[in-house]
């Protein structure tokens, strides 16, 4: 019976010590603004950079004719920039810079969404939408990594 007893207080006191640890690791953010006030989908950072192990996504909103981004300052890092074309021509987004060589989404017509991967280094790269005659109109604009 001794033995028994034991046994069940050592395994009282594993589950316990393990319920702790498990607490301590938990998260609760749940994705939207934190207490630091940065924007959902963004860590919490002076920067709104990207955090170590995973990418932070921008949201990129084109009309006619220009791209708002959903922040302004860009760390080293993955970043998914989440297109949406809230105008009514179609239009795609289009990057290029250090280490990125052209890449763009494909044409999204009005009301349509797309996303592009991007990994960025330290320097300036510009974004813009490359359907004819829509750079020169103003969908052109660029981004400092720092």
């Amino acid at each position: 019976m001794r033995t028994s007893t034991r046994m069940t207080r050592a395994g009282l006191a594993l589950v316990a010590s393990s319920m702790l640890i498990l607490a301590g690791c938990s998260s609760t953010d749940s994705g939207g603004a934190g207490s630091s006030g940065a924007p959902s989908g963004l860590p919490a950072t002076a920067t709104g950079g990207p955090s170590s192990s995973s990418s932070v996504s921008v949201t990129a909103t084109e009309t006619e004719f220009s791209i708002t981004l959903s922040q302004a300052m860009f760390t080293p890092g993955e970043y998914v920039f989440k297109v949406s074309n809230d105008g009514t021509l179609p239009h795609d987004l289009t990057i290029e810079g250090p280490g990125v060589g052209k890449k763009a989404t494909p044409n999204l017509n009005a009301g349509q969404s797309g996303e592009l991967t991007a990994t960025l280094q330290a320097g300036t790269y510009e974004l813009w939408c490359s359907v004819p005659g829509h750079k020169g109109k103003g969908m052109d604009l660029k981004i400092t990594v720092a």
